[in-house]
């Protein structure tokens, strides 16, 4: 409610999933739902009211990828002057479309240098680091490529096995703490 006069719930889920390819399967560059995920694309949440798959294609003509089945829109959106091209998938339509069973694929026609290094506009490096409770802990980096300021939410999960010692916790920005 825009006025926050009453107490509300929102619950919000989603699924960010990044395979990288080069280190899975040596020479083979093509993917699918069904080769990454064990399955097709099968239902949506019951409880959602949108389900999109949004493929960045950006560099596309530089690496000559095919996407099958064709993307319902294709969208650019530009944060801070960084523009990016999506294909965008509405999971409704695909699945009633492909008889509930929607496998998206991609091809590449020809083999692509995995040494190019292309920085995303904001990302975040995760490691646990050292070992036991005086040298062991859990470092997060985040790099902000774009010339205006962001901010950050920053959730983590901890691994069951680490101990939580908030007298420690340091936040470097600019190497200054």
């Amino acid at each position: 409610e825009p006025k926050c006069s009453s107490a509300s719930v929102e619950l919000k889920q989603t699924l960010s999933v990044v395979f990288d390819k080069s280190s899975s399967e040596v020479g083979k560059q093509d993917w699918s739902f069904k080769k990454t995920l064990g399955q097709p694309l099968s239902s949506q949440c019951s409880m959602a009211t949108l389900s999109k798959i949004y493929v960045d294609i950006t560099s596309q003509q530089e690496i000559n990828l095919t996407l099958k089945p064709d993307a319902d829109k294709i969208v650019k959106m530009e944060l801070a002057g960084d523009e990016r091209i999506y294909a965008v998938y509405d999971v409704s339509i695909q699945l009633p479309r492909n008889y509930h069973s929607f496998n998206l694929q991609g091809s590449y026609n020809e083999v692509i240098n995995r040494n190019v290094k292309t920085d995303a506009s904001v990302h975040a490096t995760r490691y646990v680091t050292g070992f036991g409770l005086q040298r062991g802990g859990i470092t997060c980096q985040i790099y902000n490529n774009l010339p205006v300021n962001m901010t950050v939410i920053y959730m983590e999960t901890i691994p069951w096995f680490i101990k939580i010692f908030f007298n420690s916790l340091q936040i470097q920005n600019n190497k200054t703490m």
